[in-house]
């Protein structure tokens, strides 16, 4: 390996922090909206289903899938491993397409209150 002098290798080094291209950038705004809808089908309430039929057949058929596994809570074993699926679509190229998923545990959506 050859040897640059201090200044040049400096150079080559400030170069290496070049603006990202434009597709580059793209790419993580697809895998940033991918996220954000991975949150969004998190928060959304466990009574809804997605508008469009397919993707309602889909959570309802994957929910059922996941449930026949008899994991349930926390491993233990049970009928009830998973209280609802719910799946958010954006458009995008098939070649780009960013899968991105949220599990929220029984905590993240139990509550107490003593009067």
């Amino acid at each position: 390996m050859k040897k640059l002098p201090h200044s040049k290798a400096k150079k080559e080094q400030e170069g290496s922090r070049e603006p990202k291209s434009l597709l580059q950038n793209l790419s993580l705004i697809k895998r940033l909206a991918a996220a954000l809808l991975s949150k969004t089908a998190l928060i959304r309430d466990i009574n809804t289903s997605n508008k469009n039929p397919f993707y309602k057949e889909l959570e309802d058929e994957l929910l059922e899938k996941i449930n026949e596994l008899n994991i349930g809570p926390q491993g233990f074993g049970g009928k009830t491993t998973a209280l609802a699926v719910n799946i958010e679509t954006a458009p995008t190229h098939i070649a780009g397409l960013p899968v991105a998923i949220n599990v929220g545990c029984y905590v993240t959506r139990h509550a107490e209150c003593e009067v």
